[in-house]
């Protein structure tokens, strides 16, 4: 039994706006391909800024756009470097003006670069060339892996250089000119339209390039746009205006999201739950802020699932030097209760998440946890927190291990304990949870394999009858 790689695309538009996006509504139909693909669209999203220089850096951060300063960001590490660090094979390709920073240190390359056949002229590379050798890296994929793609997407003024024509060139006329002031707003918007089409057209490959290997690789893609543009509304062309007084037309930007087939099914939630919680989610406001916390999120139960999968596998191995087979089965078996009983635990709790308490705009009323059974106005179903139970419920491989490798469960502990907090605070910053949901987290679990270790299947040694001595379980 195997457990599949995971690989996250995440491409990272550019200059794309919402309200010129087909699967938004838009009357003129610009994402015809991905409109059959299943994808689930996020109707309103707001960028982190008006220009690459402060979205990109900002969208990748622990820091929301409140917070956000070139010196704060330069002082945390960033998305990548964080899934790095837990292991998470990172990989950023560009296709635009770089990474500013996000990518520092980390393995990258350029589409010029790697000088994908027949897509690059004149040191322009079209955007099909961050994906011109996607199978075989679908093919020789290992564990999990976050490939970033940066394209120059809608980047102005020169939208008919972001697309080939005549193949895409099919709202006319166009601007095909470098200086927009020698065209008309008409001929402006088909060119860029023209460019959100090829777009369409990217993810749409990228997709079906991610489907064919579904049956050895999960995946899931992700995409959303830097920031958007103005098109000649209130006389205002390209980006750039200050975030606080920019028009919608610049800071309302496009994001779609899809998972290849079997990818619910191995994080343990159905298909149709899956799709029903992400529509749900995408109807309501989101921005930049949270794809941070949202990798976070949705790496977190994944990794967790791989994790219950490589110790179900380990399961059949043999127990020469190791932790008996029995011990082992045991050990899961603590390890899938913490898992399932920290969230029940959070279904029966009347206590709700800090997003909808009348401090931070909800409804809700504080209500501290240690008065059960009192409600406090709000949806409730927030308590502990079932998202860092994900990583603490393996404190179970301290107990396993503690016998027969010392120095290998004292790791094992560490690890959990610094995943656990990463994903406390990812929600903490989110606004889902408090400092103490995690904490609680936490202590159940750790409580519950300190319970599990005063039997005697947790040390694998079956009780002897009277007189004969014990014998370990085989």
């Amino acid at each position: 039994m195997c457990a599949k790689p995971l690989v996250l695309v995440v491409v990272v538009g550019e200059t794309a706006r919402a309200a010129n996006w087909g699967l938004n509504g838009c009357a003129r139909q610009t994402t015809p391909q991905r409109e059959r693909l299943g994808v689930v669209n996020f109707s309103d999203v707001r960028s982190c800024g008006t220009n690459t220089e402060v979205s990109l850096p900002c969208m990748f951060a622990p820091v929301g756009r409140r917070d956000c300063s070139e010196a704060r960001i330069r002082g945390s590490e960033s998305l990548l470097h964080v899934l790095a660090r837990a292991g998470v094979a990172v990989h950023w390709r560009d296709n635009q003006s770089g990474c500013k920073g996000v990518c520092d240190g980390l393995p990258n390359d350029t589409v010029s670069a790697v000088n994908a056949p027949g897509l690059c002229q004149d040191g322009r590379c079209l955007d099909e060339g961050l994906i011109h050798d996607l199978d075989q890296r679908l093919e020789s994929a290992k564990g999990a892996q976050l490939m970033v793609l940066h394209q120059p997407g809608n980047h102005g003024p020169s939208y008919f250089r972001r697309y080939p024509p005549p193949a895409f060139a099919r709202h006319l006329p166009e601007c095909r000119d470098d200086d927009l002031r020698r065209c008309s707003v008409e001929e402006i918007v088909n060119a860029y339209d023209n460019a959100i089409l090829y777009t369409d057209h990217l993810l749409a490959s990228t997709i079906a390039k991610l489907a064919a290997h579904a049956d050895k690789v999960d995946s899931v893609l992700l995409y959303v746009s830097d920031h958007g543009e103005s098109l000649g509304e209130k006389g205002l062309f390209l980006h750039g205006v200050p975030w606080a007084i920019g028009p919608d037309e610049q800071t309302k930007v496009p994001m779609v999201m899809w998972w290849s087939r079997g990818l619910a099914k191995g994080t343990g939630v159905g298909d149709a739950c899956m799709r029903a919680t992400l529509v749900e989610h995408a109807r309501q406001k989101t921005s930049h802020d949270h794809l941070f916390h949202t990798v976070l999120h949705a790496g977190g139960r994944a990794l967790a699932a791989l994790a219950l999968v490589v110790l179900a596998a380990d399961l059949f191995r043999s127990s020469a030097g190791a932790p008996a087979r029995a011990q082992r089965a045991y050990w899961f078996a603590v390890i899938v209760i913490a898992l399932a009983l920290v969230p029940a635990l959070k279904r029966l709790s009347l206590s709700s998440c800090p997003w909808d308490l009348a401090e931070f705009g909800g409804t809700a009323a504080y209500v501290p946890h240690g008065l059960p059974g009192t409600g406090d106005g709000g949806p409730g179903h927030c308590f502990p927190s079932g998202h860092a139970v994900s990583a603490f419920a393996f404190f179970g491989l301290y107990f396993l291990w503690r016998p027969v490798w010392p120095g290998r469960a004292r790791l094992a502990f560490a690890a959990v304990a610094a995943l656990g907090a990463l994903y406390g605070f990812g929600q903490l910053a989110r606004g889902a949870h408090f400092a103490s949901h995690t904490m609680w987290s936490a202590r159940l679990a750790w409580t519950i394999c300190v319970l599990a270790q005063t039997f005697p299947a947790s040390s694998g040694v079956r009780k002897a009858p009277a007189g004969a001595p014990a014998q370990a379980a085989g």
